[in-house]
């Protein structure tokens, strides 16, 4: 297991410093507002003729929806602006969550809910929409979830068991403490496995994953807002499922990504990240402070934190809280985004921390330390809200933050050696 000091507090960064962000796309935050979710996509449509730097950036794009608006923005890597914009699909409508299916499929599932929902005037609680790239302003399945919350819809990450074309599986977030996967190949009505994961102390769900086993079942992961992670096998979902419960801490699990192995050893990864006040995690036992967390499964061990780390200074009033979290397709590094407005990335194998980034208000900027381990630059003033790593060949990391800019990185080199 990691290492980890007793008072919570991140320590001092010594591994060499990782490359600075190849650029920062700035949409305009008062027709946008934060970035929710982004994605990385290909496109056959595009064929510029500027390229952003090795690698080439040429046909690539990263699609993100934000929280005051309903459409999804698709910006064109090279020439670094909006190409188009897929929606919206209906009025006053907020985007929670963006997936793809795989790292080369051209469809999109779009996770919506009404910016009245807090009022209790709209019908049924988020809409989520599967639609094509290529034929972006018509939805090829809509979905009405009853869950009120923010916990985001999800398909398959990576899959490898299920069809050629990128699964057709997505999970939906139901009621309080519900969810419902959907085969997006069948009516409705049959197409349908339930899940329950509430229980006591464990509250409503506040995250989703699924990813797909060796044998192509499912296998389904929730987040509780009392700090749990519940791993269930579709193959043995019942009204009540509680396959197997890992207990992160005490605080809501906010975010949750998960990738199977691509061998026959049925091993799980996943990465995971909560909330948390700095205050009362102060007053919490020292195995209690941490708001980031790698873990690992596999047929002989189960379920084992590999990884336990902060994100900040607690003793200085820092913002522990992580709201974002992603995984590389080939499942050797993650990355988790803070509060305190910084990506870390870690290996999985042993959760070891490998880089943190940063971006500036004024631009983008790497973390520096002194020598007591402080800040020496002024970090930007808004939490990274969403992550996502593109695939092998492109080897970028794409951050969205709470004021709409979405930097991004080229880690590859730096950090795949380390993994």
């Amino acid at each position: 297991m990691a290492s980890t000091r007793d008072d919570g507090d991140e320590p001092p960064h010594t591994s060499p410093s990782p490359p600075p962000p190849l650029f920062t796309l700035r949409p305009n935050p008062s027709l946008r507002g934060a970035v929710a979710s982004l994605q990385f996509f290909s496109s056959v449509s595009s064929s510029p003729d500027y390229e952003c730097g090795p690698p080439s950036c040429s046909g690539n794009f990263i699609a993100a929806c934000h929280g005051g608006f309903g459409g999804v923005d698709f910006h064109d890597l090279s020439s670094r602006r909006i190409a188009f914009t897929a929606g919206p699909f209906g009025p006053d409508e907020s985007g929670i969550s963006l997936r793809r299916f795989s790292k080369v499929s051209r469809r999109a599932l779009f996770h919506v809910r009404p910016t009245n929902v807090m009022s209790g005037s709209s019908p049924g609680g988020g809409v989520v929409r599967v639609f094509d790239i290529e034929r972006r302003d018509v939805a090829t399945h809509t979905f009405r979830t009853m869950h009120y919350g923010f916990c985001a819809a999800t398909s398959a990450s990576e899959c490898r068991g299920f069809d050629g074309d990128g699964g057709n599986m997505i999970l939906l977030p139901e009621g309080e403490d519900g969810a419902t996967l959907r085969d997006l190949r069948s009516p409705p009505r049959n197409a349908t496995v339930s899940f329950r994961f509430g229980g006591p102390e464990r509250g409503s769900i506040t995250s989703l994953a699924m990813a797909d086993s060796f044998s192509g079942s499912a296998v389904v992961a929730a987040g509780m807002e009392g700090g749990q992670v519940i791993f269930c096998d579709t193959r043995r979902a019942s009204v009540d499922t509680s396959n197997e419960v890992l207990r992160l801490g005490r605080n809501p699990v906010l975010c949750l990504e998960m990738l199977s192995s691509s061998s026959k050893d049925g091993k799980i990864k996943a990465v995971a990240g909560t909330a948390g006040d700095a205050a009362e995690l102060l007053a919490q036992p020292s195995e209690e402070r941490r708001t980031a967390f790698v873990l690992r499964s596999d047929k002989k061990s189960g379920l084992e934190i590999v990884g336990r780390h902060s994100t900040c200074s607690l003793s200085s009033g820092g913002r522990p809280g992580v709201s974002s979290c992603a995984m590389r397709s080939d499942g050797k590094i993650c990355a988790v985004g803070g509060w305190d407005r910084r990506v870390r990335i870690y290996d999985t194998k042993k959760g070891k921390p490998l880089a943190v980034l940063a971006v500036t208000s004024g631009g983008s900027m790497l973390k520096k330390y002194d020598q007591n381990g402080s800040d020496l630059r002024t970090i930007s003033k808004s939490s990274v809200s969403a992550l996502d790593f593109a695939t092998d060949k492109l080897g970028m990391l794409a951050a969205g933050y709470g004021d709409g800019r979405i930097s991004v990185w080229n880690i590859f080199q730096q950090v795949a050696r380390k993994s």
